[in-house]
């Protein structure tokens, strides 16, 4: 799937958020609360990628990348696993190949999705 919006309105439905006209809503365990950047854009800025990697992160879900060849970025996604007490790469079965593309927010959000389960 390719960066924009469709791609972001994947991101933010999966974090618990719903769009709404002028911003969106996240759903806590307080209730509704609005989220007054009406341009969380995940896949293309900086800012709405570290929205991102906050928001996995209290899902308890740490996204990384790396360089890959060519100028091109894999996402990836871990979770501690209190059992064996180390650091596991998600989602582990699927299919073990991380998602490769041309920036560092498109592959984030892409391994974000793919650990959600979320069909991209």
């Amino acid at each position: 799937m390719e960066a924009g919006r469709e791609l972001d309105a994947k991101v933010a439905e999966a974090l618990g958020w719903m769009e709404r006209i002028g911003g969106w809503i996240k759903f806590t365990d307080n209730g509704p609360r609005f989220i007054e950047d009406k341009h969380f854009r995940p896949s293309t800025t900086w800012s709405g990628i570290g929205v991102l990697v906050e928001e996995a992160e209290k899902q308890g879900i740490y996204l990384n990348f790396e360089h890959f060849r060519e100028g091109r970025y894999l996402g990836r996604a871990y979770k501690f696993c209190e059992a064996s007490q180390e650091w596991v790469r998600v989602p582990s079965g699927i299919d073990g190949k991380p998602p490769i593309a041309g920036t560092v927010s498109h592959a984030v959000s892409l391994a974000f999705l793919k650990v959600k389960g979320i069909a991209i």
